[in-house]
């Protein structure tokens, strides 16, 4: 899998060639994932809610959210 950047509502996943949209659901365990982020790494809930979606994708959190600087699984791009 490439790229992830996600939102609390869509997965947009780049790979080599196109962006491919998909609709995740917050589910149970990605509710749990987020709660344990937002504890480890003092996110908002939003913030964690996004990045538990990015892990359990699999996926690396692509942002411009410098709140993610430094977070494993988040890569910040800086604005010029």
């Amino acid at each position: 899998m490439g790229w992830a950047v996600l939102s609390a509502w869509t997965v947009v996943v780049l790979d080599s060639s196109a962006w491919v949209e998909i609709l995740a659901d917050l589910n149970r365990d990605i509710a749990l994932t987020a709660a344990d982020l937002s504890v480890q790494l003092r996110l908002a809930t939003a913030d964690s809610v996004v990045l538990a979606h990015a892990h359990t994708a699999g996926a690396t959190l692509v942002t411009l959210d410098n709140d993610f600087a430094g977070v494993t699984g988040a890569r910040v791009l800086r604005k010029r």
